[in-house]
């Protein structure tokens, strides 16, 4: 019973580092560029290359797999790049809807 159960924990371990590499590369994969998504199409090119930079995008796939491995290793899955456009644009926190629902109560 014990090396069924060593076995299983062995081949699901496998099979999650190769699904996490097949989604990471896949990812890599869609076209577009992350400085020139968060920037925007008529940001400078030096811009788009300070942030790629910034980013860690501009590296090899294979240190930016690692990278990202050791993260979810200590249980630092990065950071969002959406979220990272929306703080550099915010002015301020965000703002709540005052306006209550006929549902709710007053």
């Amino acid at each position: 019973m014990g090396r069924f159960l060593l076995k299983r924990l062995a081949l699901a371990f496998v099979t999650l580092l190769l699904l996490s590499v097949i989604i990471f590369v896949a990812a890599q994969l869609l076209p577009g560029d992350v400085g020139r998504a968060i920037l925007g199409p008529f940001a400078d090119q030096r811009a788009v290359d300070e942030l790629n930079e910034e980013l860690g995008t501009n590296r090899p796939i294979i240190v930016q797999y690692l990278d990202w491995m050791r993260g979810v290793l200590t249980g630092d899955l990065g950071d969002s790049y959406g979220s990272t456009a929306l703080s550099k644009t915010s002015s301020g926190p965000p703002s709540r809807n005052r306006q209550s629902s006929p549902c709710s109560p007053s």
